[in-house]
């Protein structure tokens, strides 16, 4: 007996990649708009020397907090708009979608690394400062 292979609806493949990208969205604001900025506040009650990173991150922190009005919506119509067109539109290689998709959450997996080594090396310092 043949098996049938049936291709992937495009709208359901595309409402699957909505939902996974707009969870680690979600979850990399919260990180960015509502945890970062406790360390940061932290960090600077301690007058800690902190690495070139740390800087990066508070300051990466605070910029999305000021104009995260008018980026939040721009990134979430952008990445949004790329799926749209990249599983709607007609003769769209996989490979590039497959591309936007996993490099987006290779993106955000790595913003959160970053974002970890960022606050626990200022924090390990601190907690070693303060026994």
């Amino acid at each position: 007996m043949e098996q049938l292979s049936h291709p992937p609806k495009p709208i359901a493949a595309l409402c699957f990649w909505l939902v996974v990208h707009g969870f680690a969205i979600i979850a990399l604001l919260t990180v960015f708009i509502g945890i970062v900025p406790v360390f940061d506040r932290m960090f600077m009650e301690f007058g800690l020397k902190l690495p070139v990173l740390c800087g990066l991150l508070f300051n990466s922190s605070r910029f999305l907090t000021r104009y995260g009005l008018v980026l939040i919506p721009t990134g979430v119509l952008l990445d949004g708009g790329m799926l749209c067109l990249l599983f709607l539109g007609v003769g769209m290689p996989h490979w590039l979608r497959s591309l936007w998709c996993y490099g987006v959450l290779i993106v955000v997996g790595g913003l959160f690394l970053l974002t970890f080594v960022g606050i626990l090396l200022p924090y390990l310092g601190l907690i070693q400062g303060l026994s």
